[in-house]
């Protein structure tokens, strides 16, 4: 319950904030809204005949539509639309489509524009970006994804373009590295193509994302310089960042998120025809539950539905010694470490930032792609955080201004150095005057609550998830 109180806190908060007029994104209620339909029923996710012929990042269609926060607040946007584009699926000649949701603010910087990559780590489509921020769409249980909202809306307060892709694809094939980075990618592409944003060709951009959205932003940045170096990416900010799906895998089963490796399973299953092949000869009747159990509910029932599971015990396959070393799946597991492929290096600078005790996502996993990166030429600042209290959740939050920070220097210009360096410090030593005296009210209101229902190192939030509820 602590967290419902949270959530009811937050938003009882962004009621209050208020930024110059001209950028002032409001949230104004709105119980009477009709639901949106479901993308299994809604239309629009529905490419026109022939979109196979047509290129990476082609817009096949658009819409506009109503952004609310936390699916029941009204976001007061100057705009705010959907397009369905065309992209590719794990690798460039295998094409598919998927949806960006675009938030213009009042006063937008007409050369500006980040892209948000959101964890969704469900494979459920309802469980999409691009439907739970429709205005009146079924609020999921966990109101941690409401926290990431926060950062949007000092970004839009900022008078940036925000593009959120739903980069998990069609299926919603959480962990799927590669297919998630190309559909990243094409949703700059197609958001640059779409006429009333007249954004020019050379738009400075810049990629966020934590935790699952990592995956996403982890993988853009690797593929950007040979599948689209045409953008102008000026920066990745990424954290919590799941750099080896293989360890993460074994990390979490049998583990309160062990659902989120059986997600990834079924994520890796749904978009390699190889891999399906594969488990569908090995799975047993309950195992094959598990993965459908992540192909019907959101992130949150996942991790309490599945939490402590062994994954890799007989219950679930029947050759449990092997059953990741498989010939048919250790190669592709592998190739979806990033770092280890010389020939895929970001380009553009990159901001990680990682707790060494996060309990949720290996911290020495996220190291070892930073220095291989670092080691094929990358320009990488890692910022490790110490604290006992910094747990994952914990980590995203108390970091946000830093993650802030990093965008408006790379938006300015403002000379990043060149190669690598490492720093280590305790915590982000919280300084939310960096989003600015009108938000950071806020966020010092959030980082109290946060004592009470997370807790140092997550430990609230981790005994009640052992406890069955949010």
């Amino acid at each position: 319950m602590l967290l419902y109180v949270l959530f009811a806190v937050v938003l009882a908060l962004l009621a209050t904030v208020e930024a110059e007029p001209q950028r002032r994104v409001r949230h104004v209620r709105r119980d009477d809204t009709k639901a949106p339909l479901s993308p299994v029923l809604d239309p629009f996710y529905v490419a026109p005949n022939g979109w196979e012929k047509t290129k990476p990042g082609t817009i096949l269609s658009s819409r506009e539509i109503q952004a609310g926060f936390s699916t029941t607040q009204k976001m007061n946007l100057d705009k705010a639309y959907q397009i369905l584009y065309r992209t590719s699926g794990t690798s460039p000649d295998q094409p598919s489509y998927t949806v960006t949701t675009v938030l213009v603010p009042h006063n937008a910087n007409a050369d500006s524009l980040v892209m948000v990559m959101p964890y969704e780590d469900s494979n459920f489509v309802d469980c999409a970006p691009s439907y739970k921020i429709q205005l009146g769409a079924p609020a999921e249980l966990n109101p941690l994804q409401s926290l990431e909202e926060l950062m949007w809306t000092s970004m839009l307060n900022d008078g940036w373009i925000l593009t959120v892709p739903d980069h998990e694809g069609p299926l919603s094939a959480f962990s799927s590295g590669m297919l998630e980075g190309y559909a990243s990618l094409d949703a700059l592409r197609a958001t640059l193509a779409f006429e009333p944003l007249k954004l020019p060709s050379d738009t400075k951009i810049v990629g966020t994302g934590y935790s699952g959205g990592a995956i996403a932003g982890g993988w853009a940045a690797s593929l950007q310089n040979t599948y689209a170096p045409e953008l102008n990416v000026l920066g990745w900010a990424i954290g919590g960042t799941p750099a080896n799906i293989t360890a993460t895998f074994y990390d979490m089963d049998s583990t309160m998120f062990a659902g989120l490796t059986a997600a990834g399973l079924a994520g890796i299953v749904d978009s390699y025809p190889e891999v399906n092949d594969y488990v569908g000869s090995v799975i047993t009747e309950t195992g094959n539950t598990a993965l459908q159990y992540t192909r019907e509910h959101c992130m949150s029932d996942i991790i309490l539905g599945l939490r402590n599971v062994n994954t890799l015990n007989k219950g679930f396959v029947t050759n449990t010694q092997d059953f990741l070393k498989a010939p048919s799946i250790v190669g592709l597991l592998n190739n979806l470490t990033m770092g280890t492929n010389a020939e895929l290096v970001p380009k553009a600078p990159v901001y990680m930032y990682h707790s060494v005790n996060d309990e949720v996502i290996n911290f020495s996993m996220a190291n070892r792609t930073a220095q291989l990166w670092c080691d094929q030429g990358a320009t990488v600042q890692f910022q490790a955080f110490t604290g006992l209290e910094m747990g994952h959740v914990s980590t995203e939050l108390l970091n946000s201004p830093f993650v802030l920070k990093f965008i408006r220097d790379r938006m300015a210009n403002t000379d990043f150095g060149t190669g690598c360096n490492w720093t280590s410090t305790i915590d982000p030593m919280w300084q939310p005057d960096v989003l600015g005296a009108k938000l950071s009210e806020v966020f010092n209101a959030l980082s109290n609550l946060l004592g009470s229902a997370i807790g140092p190192g997550d430990h609230l939030l981790k005994e009640h998830i052992q406890q069955g509820h949010y």
